[in-house]
């Protein structure tokens, strides 16, 4: 639809003439989306029976381009901003750089071990655990010995915690039956 828009005068003007009506403008610049918004705040609009995001719909009546395969990302980090001067082109990883640089990603790199602030055993108390697994005891037995969680000694076993060398790969293989 958007190629179609892009390419038709007579389509772009309605469609401007649709989306002028459901913005307001903020003293930031944001030109934020009145209209329906999907779970992550991006506005919506429907067009001729076809929904479009509105933030790719504004990108693509103001610069002319259809964006096809490519992500409308926004300077202003607010998904409901529909200004073409916010907005810009990118790629999956163009996006992921720009949250990156302004610190808005979810979690930082991953720490693992004892580096992780999470932690509750340190390299010395991991090894010293992965010995006593190996040795058969149990993992309630070795969780009252350094004072955590069977659950903490369970994920170890498993191969399911602080991500060294073993992950992945479990301490022991259970029996088959």
């Amino acid at each position: 639809m958007l190629e179609r828009i892009v390419n038709d005068a007579g389509l772009r003007d309605k469609l401007i003439l649709q989306m002028q009506a459901r913005h307001e403008i903020y003293d930031n610049g944001c030109w934020i989306w009145t209209g329906s918004h999907d779970g992550s705040g991006y506005g919506r609009i429907k067009f001729r029976q076809v929904v479009i995001a509105a933030h790719r719909a504004s990108y693509a009546i103001n610069h002319l381009v259809n964006p096809k395969d490519l992500l409308v990302c926004h300077h202003c980090d607010t998904p409901a901003c529909i200004n073409p001067e916010h907005l810009f082109l990118g790629t999956d990883a163009d996006n992921c750089a720009d949250k990156m640089r302004k610190g808005r990603h979810k979690s930082g790199p991953v720490l693992k071990g004892q580096d992780n602030p999470r932690a509750v055993l340190t390299v010395t108390q991991h090894d010293a655990v992965v010995a006593l697994i190996r040795k058969g005891m149990t993992n309630t037995a070795i969780a009252e010995r350094y004072g955590v969680h069977h659950s903490t000694i369970s994920k170890i076993r498993r191969g399911k915690s602080w991500g060294g060398e073993e992950i992945g790969k479990p301490y022991f293989t259970r029996r088959s039956s």
